[in-house]
């Protein structure tokens, strides 16, 4: 029997942080839905797939940030958002 293949690292491009914080200037407080990040990240780059970056789902992808926020609201979907400066060091600090 082969071996199975190498898992693909998970990764974290900045273009998904750059993504979001261009995406939330443009909103009222600052969140972004998943599908429309999504949406905006297949566009601006085609072949963008979270899968590509060993990430399952974009959910997976958007939780391995430590520098992003993901809200589920009930009947209202998923939403992210950069984490305020003060909180995003706290994570970065350690």
């Amino acid at each position: 029997m082969p071996p199975a293949p190498a898992p693909v690292k998970k990764r974290r491009p900045k273009a998904l942080l750059d993504a979001v914080a261009l995406m939330a200037e443009s909103t009222s407080d600052g969140k972004v839905g998943l599908g429309a990040l999504g949406q905006y990240m297949k566009r601006t780059s085609p072949s963008f797939a979270p899968k590509v970056y060993g990430h399952s789902t974009l959910t997976d992808m958007v939780r391995a940030y430590p520098d992003l926020v993901l809200t589920q609201v009930q009947n209202s979907g998923s939403w992210v958002s950069l984490k305020p400066p003060a909180e995003a060091s706290k994570v970065t600090d350690k």
